[in-house]
């Protein structure tokens, strides 16, 4: 839902009637001729849920389902606490309401997207064709990743893992000569620091 579309009919809502009256009846509305009945973003859902919402409900789904505001920016517009949002998105019917209206758009959107598939195709089709190399490379290309035939990667790692034992055998093993060892006594360099000698 575009949130232009949603603020229009923000605007077009009734702030004090009943839930319900969601756009101007179809005799009132300019846009409308005949019998043809306006479409809102709530066709569709039961008239019982919608019944059970107050006008402020209806506005904050309207705001909230755009996904563009906070619960704090619908407090603001709405004129109520911000606790007063999150108990009502809380309502389960509130929250019915929700999921009716997202489940229908995304058959919307699923049904749209399958009807664009042919299109894609044939623009994959006609870029097969196209003039420039690597263009018609890229379309064979992505053609055949996508119908599971992807060039395989493959990464080679070689990685020696030396575990604990292994490494404590190998300290066992080191020696040290008696002639690599220097003997230092601590009180001759504390007193040469202290500059006693």
């Amino acid at each position: 839902m575009v949130k232009k579309d949603v603020e229009k009919q923000i605007e077009l809502m009734p702030k004090e009637s009943s839930a319900f009256a969601l756009t101007e009846s179809p005799s009132e509305s300019p846009m409308n001729t005949g019998d043809e009945v306006p479409q809102t973003i709530f066709t569709g859902v039961s008239e019982e849920l919608m019944a059970q919402l107050t006008p402020a409900k209806v506005r904050t789904i309207l705001l909230w389902i755009t996904g563009q505001y906070t619960k704090q920016k619908i407090a603001k517009i709405i004129g109520v606490g911000n606790n007063t949002i999150g108990a009502w998105l809380l309502d389960p019917v509130v929250q019915q309401v929700i999921r009716d209206i997202q489940g229908r758009e995304f058959q919307v959107i699923e049904s749209s997207l399958k009807a664009m598939r042919f299109k894609a195709l044939d623009t994959m089709n006609d870029l097969l064709d196209s003039d420039m190399d690597n263009v018609r490379f890229s379309a064979a290309k992505d053609i055949l990743d996508r119908g599971g035939h992807k060039a395989q990667q493959s990464i080679k790692v070689e990685k020696t893992v030396t575990n604990l034992e292994q490494q404590l055998s190998q300290l066992a093993d080191f020696t040290i000569d008696d002639a690599e060892v220097i003997d230092i006594d601590i009180d001759d360099i504390v007193s040469e620091v202290k500059g006693e000698r």
